[in-house]
């Protein structure tokens, strides 16, 4: 874990799982569970038990040596320094106590070499003192990441008495002990001597067994398990042997009993139960089979080991709590030997014993200063190979049970471990470790030098939680237990990388011809827009060319009448000109009779001169262009010249709920009015809806609805329903049949108070969120309960009232965590990583979705919908409080259809409104009341394969099905 993640997490570390308070003067228990001294007073006073404490993490008891005074038990010193840390990190806030005087002060120094915090004043007098001229100290508001890391690489300190300054550095094994340097090495060889805190082997660099070997490559073959008390099911599945018929036995520790399965995974039969007498268990962990085929189990919380033969009837035991020889303190692992011995790690007294197939005691080596927490022995050839949890380490013995050498230490690099758990060595001498904290499995040659690893946290086939034993089938393949996905994963190695570097360079190969084959379809594509753009043009130019002949043809026409009037008025021009010359000559003869005669011919050419010019204008046309607005509105509004659709994976789930993943279609070339500045652009038609279906009374029977909050669809268009009311989950077919139903009100697996979001994920399992027990779980289709994640409080991994979640492309779980106002995404195994929002981003968000590359999330107290990028920034919003359309009254849960329309349960507007991605009111359907149509408080919708929507109208306690018109 580097600097910034430990810093960020710093009060999970130091904080005490009993008083949920930081730790002061911490204590370190046999399993390596740390709690504070008065915590575990406390704890030893209320059991009455003088010398004897039970873990309150993992409930096992164990003696307390000396005066049984749990004060006797060592100081985790790691804590101390992480609770150094978070004063230096928190001492601007939180005054620091001087380690001389006492008095607290934000101005405080701290020395390197005395580990110490020092007031202003104090560190006078230290620097005076000759012997600390060397020490390096610092103000804490000084400190940088490099000073951090030299406070948690500080060493421990003996804690005898008169060497508490002393580093811890060697073991005595005479004394059997821890030591320092100088106490108590005097006189004694060098050889007996063993470096206690170091990572690197001791002796010899690469151990007592030198292999050479090949990098191997492994790949999950079968997994088979669930969660489960009933036969065949597991729960908390901790050791694993195989026998010659390759019939796989495992040590289940929740249900205290050992479950015999096929190397297929067919349950064969099962043995034991929670008690005290031959053949019961409590808490069996480690597990064998000896030569004649009989089981051979480790019964850690009776400190016993018994022997059942293959069918499992118990045929004897041996023994008992103590510390004796013939005795044992919570035995964890076991192994036999190729004489039949069986070698018990004995952990509560820090030993490895060996007993005879007949069960008679025959020699143990470790003990403390040699062993912290022994969990598993093997031998192999000449050596013992020891898993030591409390060291992070793996040992070596050899047969006279002298340390020889270790490997490893804490951390989670290649060769380092958390916590290793059983061991087993391949044919082929790899010896393969169960990292368990690690979430994986190292292999290693016989020497400790690391070969290769295989597994991850998850829950998917190849990941693993706390993997905690092994064993190998007679064709190689290796079984893996593990106990937190209650399952066992076989695994088959690869030998060599040749296959691997044929697939990558198949994988190369394809790359190459889909770069191709995308490049001939991108130059397809614009051929086919050019080439119907052509078409388009060529329509149009003919349609001008049709528009210009007609203009041509009828100005042609109009022309030649104009020309022809214009000949007829120039001869009636002549006329009247030669009717005013006479006229003027008969004025000037002044005969009244011809005048007379000439004035009705005159007259009567005048008015037919007046007739013919009003027709004239008549023949003369109006040109005018009107535009085709159709065509346009075709062009422009709506679907332009044509559609690219670029597909991408998007969230799925609760409420996108179509048929198996989505894609977001991103259409290129539709231009829209961009809103409230949103990412989002989209231009679409006014939509209406009608309600085809509706299912579901008021009822607490099977197939009755009492408060449903929550709808989701899978991929066989069944629809899941949480009820608030009922507690439970029933799922329905698409015309509303009852098909089953699951959960009861309670804070157990498999129980709920308050269910609200929900969601199918890739696998069809069924995602739910747990409100009012601040948590999600996890269960298959048929409503069996497979995992959990989550708890009250405000930390990265807890919750506190979740509402809704949805599932994205990559499976990715995204939680609206409504009490700490964020939003918070998990991995599909439940990790978490990542969250955006906080208050004064986020009121009270109800749900998140993601669509593309952003996420869109209903915020019922600011009554608005919020957009923010993948990086959690805040982009827009859109919507405030109110009745109008694309105003909200507390809007709950989202989805978005194929056709890219954002629905939104406007809750308490009694309505589901319609909008574009930009925002922009498209549509709305329902109202207030109880008919088919109408609604009270809808609050969540997914869609059907078909496209219709479901809706859940909670307050009417019935589901209603809409189809688009």
């Amino acid at each position: 874990m580097d600097i910034k993640t430990l810093l960020d997490n710093l009060h999970d570390e130091v904080s005490c799982s009993v008083c949920m308070c930081p730790f002061t003067d911490p204590k370190q228990l046999p399993c390596l569970h740390s709690f504070c001294l008065h915590c575990l007073n406390g704890i030893q006073r209320t059991s009455g038990l003088r010398g004897k404490i039970t873990c309150p993490e993992c409930r096992r008891p164990f003696q307390i040596s000396g005066s049984g005074n749990p004060s006797e038990l060592p100081t985790n010193f790691r804590i101390n320094s992480l609770l150094d840390v978070l004063a230096i990190k928190e001492c601007s806030t939180v005054n620091v106590k001087c380690r001389n005087c006492d008095k607290r002060s934000a101005k405080t120094l701290y020395c390197f070499h005395c580990c110490s915090f020092w007031c202003e004043e104090c560190i006078v007098g230290h620097n005076i003192i000759r012997e600390n001229k060397d020490h390096r100290t610092l103000a804490l508001k000084y400190f940088r990441d490099q000073d951090i890391k030299a406070v948690l690489e500080r060493p421990a300190f003996c804690q005898k008495k008169h060497h508490e300054n002393k580093e811890l550095e060697l073991f005595c094994k005479d004394f059997n002990e821890p030591k320092s340097q100088q106490s108590g090495t005097k006189g004694k060889e060098s050889s007996n001597v063993i470096a206690g805190n170091k990572g690197a082997n001791v002796r010899d660099s690469h151990g007592p067994l030198e292999t050479q070997v090949q990098t191997r490559r492994f790949r999950s073959v079968l997994s088979f398990g669930r969660y489960g008390k009933s036969v065949g099911m597991l729960d908390r599945p901790w050791g694993v042997a195989v026998n010659d018929q390759d019939e796989i036995a495992v040590t289940e520790s929740g249900s205290h009993r050992v479950s015999v399965f096929g190397s297929d995974g067919t349950h064969l039969r099962s043995f034991g139960r929670l008690g005290k007498n031959n053949g019961e268990f409590d808490f069996p962990e480690g597990i064998a089979f000896d030569s004649h085929g009989n089981i051979v189990v480790a019964d850690s919380f009776n400190d016993r080991v018994q022997v059942f033969d293959t069918n499992g009837n118990f045929l004897s035991k041996f023994g008992e709590q103590g510390s004796r020889d013939h005795q044992l303190s919570n035995p964890v692992g076991l192994s036999i030997n190729g004489n039949g011995d069986i070698i018990v790690a004995d952990t509560g007294n820090q030993l490895i014993k060996i007993f005879s197939s007949s069960h008679n005691y025959l020699r143990k080596f470790g003990g403390a200063g040699s062993l912290v927490s022994p969990f598993h022995c093997i031998q192999h050839g000449q050596y013992f190979i020891v898993s030591d949890a409390g060291d992070h380490s793996i040992k070596m013995f050899d047969l006279e049970g002298k340390f020889i050498s270790k490997f490893g230490k804490q951390g989670n690099k290649y060769g380092e471990f958390n916590k290793p758990r059983y061991l087993s060595v391949n044919k082929e001498g790899l010896l393969m470790v169960c990292d368990a904290e690690n979430h994986r499995v190292q292999v290693f040659e016989l020497s400790g030098k690391f070969v290769t690893k295989f597994g991850s946290e998850g829950s998917e086939r190849g990941e693993f939680r706390f993997p905690r034993s092994l064993a190998n089938l007679s064709d190689g393949r290796i079984v893996v237990c593990e106990m937190n996905n209650n399952r066992i994963q076989i695994s088959s190695m690869i030998k060599s990388l040749k296959d691997k570097v044929l697939e990558k360079q198949k994988e190369v190969e394809q790359f190459n011809q889909k770069s191709i084959a995308f490049q001939s379809k991108v130059a397809e594509v614009k051929s086919q827009v050019q080439s119907f753009v052509d078409q388009i043009i060529a329509i149009i130019e003919a349609k001008k060319q049709g528009v210009f002949d007609a203009v041509d043809n009828q100005a042609t026409k109009s022309l030649e009448s104009l020309l022809q009037k214009k000949d007829e008025v120039e001869k009636r021009l002549k006329r009247i000109e030669s009717a005013i010359e006479q006229t003027e000559t008969l004025l000037n003869r002044g005969f009244s009779t011809e005048i007379k005669g000439f004035c009705e011919t005159f007259d009567s050419i005048l008015q037919e001169q007046s007739t013919k010019e009003n027709g004239d204008t008549e023949c003369i046309p109006r040109f005018s262009f009107t535009k085709s607005e159709k065509l346009i509105n075709l062009l422009s509004m709506s679907e332009g010249i044509g559609k690219v659709e670029f597909v991408f994976s998007e969230t799925k789930g609760q409420q996108s709920g179509t048929k198996g993943k989505e894609s977001n279609k991103v259409v290129a070339g539709d231009k829209g009015a961009n809103f409230c500045e949103s990412p989002f652009k989209a231009h679409v038609k006014t939509r209406r809806f009608r309600s085809v279906l509706s299912f579901g009374q008021k009822g607490e029977s099977v197939g009755m609805l009492n408060v449903p909050y929550g709808v989701a669809v899978n991929d066989q268009d069944e629809i899941a329903v949480t009820e608030l009311g009922n507690n439970r989950v029933s799922v329905f077919s698409s015309d509303g049949t009852h098909l089953r139903s699951f959960g009861r009100k309670g804070q157990n697996n498999g129980e709920f108070y308050c269910p609200t979001g929900i969601a199918f994920d890739s696998h069809g399992n069924i995602v739910v969120v747990d409100c009012y027990n601040h948590r999600v779980q996890v269960f298959n289709r048929n409503g069996n309960f497979l995992s959990m994640f989550g708890k009250q409080g405000s930390r990265d991994n807890q919750l506190e009232f979740p509402r809704g979640l949805s599932i994205n492309g990559n499976g990715d779980i995204i939680v609206a965590d409504k009490g700490n106002k964020l939003i918070k995404i998990f991995s599909s195994s439940g990790e978490y990583l990542r969250k955006f929002g906080r208050a004064g981003s986020l009121v009270s968000p109800i749900h998140c979705i993601q669509h593309g590359q952003y996420f869109i999330v209903s915020d019922r107290g600011d009554h608005t919908i919020k957009i923010y990028n993948l990086k959690g920034k805040f982009i827009t919003k859109f919507g405030n409080q109110g009745i109008k359309d694309g105003e909200f009254n507390e809007p709950r849960y989202l989805s978005v259809n194929k056709e890219g329309l954002l629905m939104v349960c406007d809750e308490k507007n009694h309505r589901v409104q319609v909008l574009d991605l930009s925002g922009k009111f498209v549509t709305k359907f329902g109202s207030e009341g109880s008919e088919r149509g109408e609604f009270k408080c809808p609050v969540s919708t997914a869609y059907l394969s078909d496209g219709k929507i479901v809706v859940c109208d909670k307050e009417n306690n019935r589901i209603q099905v809409f189809d688009q018109l």
